[in-house]
Parts: structure tokens; sequence; C-alpha cells
């Protein structure tokens, strides 16, 4: 995981690289990598100064999954992308879940023209999920040969 390379950052020495196989724990990676995510997002209203640290982390999460996949991990399986169904959901209740905390600052702290104004999101964002929801159901039941 990314805190792991932060620590032990002889692994990026292409000479220091264990020569055993290493498997990727797709599912634990992706996880760690949306709850970073839905975090930074629910919490980017409250306390602004989270996302230039999110950046930081994406963009260094970017570079060393890169590294990682391309030198490092050797491929066990392909899943065909089936766990992504389920990260872009939590994804979606993240996001869900900042727009009400964003509601309820502005209830606390803004006009009731502001209020008004984003009383919308959550139900933009209930839209989105909905009609994703129903698009990622019928690929999920699709063959690929109809596809």
């Amino acid at each position: 995981s990314i805190p792991f390379l932060l620590l032990h950052w002889q692994f990026f020495c292409s000479k220091c690289a264990p020569q055993e196989q290493i498997h990727s724990a797709y599912g634990y990676e992706a996880a760690n990598v949306a709850l970073v995510f839905v975090i930074g997002l629910t919490y980017s209203f409250i306390a602004p100064a989270i996302l230039p640290v999110c950046v930081v982390y994406f963009a260094f999460a970017t570079l060393s999954y890169r590294w990682l996949f391309n030198y490092v991990y050797d491929e066990e399986f392909d899943s065909g992308g089936a766990f992504w169904y389920d990260l872009f959901n939590a994804v979606l209740i993240g996001q869900l879940l900042s727009t009400l905390s964003l509601l309820g600052l502005a209830a606390l702290y803004g006009s009731s023209l502001q209020l008004l104004v984003l009383a919308p999101l959550p139900f933009f964002v209930l839209y989105l999920a909905l009609r994703s929801w129903r698009i990622g159901w019928k690929s999920q039941c699709t063959s690929l040969e109809d596809a």
C-alpha cells in the first residue's frame, strides 16, 4: 500500500526490489484508495486544507501504482473489473454524504438563499446513482458475446 511505500522507499530502487513473485491484493488496494477519496471528499467542506493533502496523496499513488503494476506485481488473475461496481457504489455514497454535510453547514452558517440553491444537490447525486445502478446492473448481466 502507499503508506508502506512512503516508509520503505528502497522498493523504488530497481536493484533493491525483491525478485520473488508478488501479487497485488486488488480489493485491499482499491478500498484504501476509495477510503482516502471518500474521507477527503466528505471533510473537504469542513476543512478545505485536506484537499491539497489529497492531491499530493493521489499524485503519489498514481506514480507508485503505475510503477508497482508495471515492474513489481505479477498478474495473478483477471476479474474483468467485477469489484469496480462495489467501489463505484462506495464513492457515490461518499459523494452523497459530502453533499449532505455541505447542506448541514449551509443550514447552520449560510443564508437561506445558499441553502435553497444547494438543496437539489443530494437529489442530483441520487439521480446519478439510480441511473448508474440501472446501467451497471445491465452490464453485469450482459454476456461478452452480446456486448
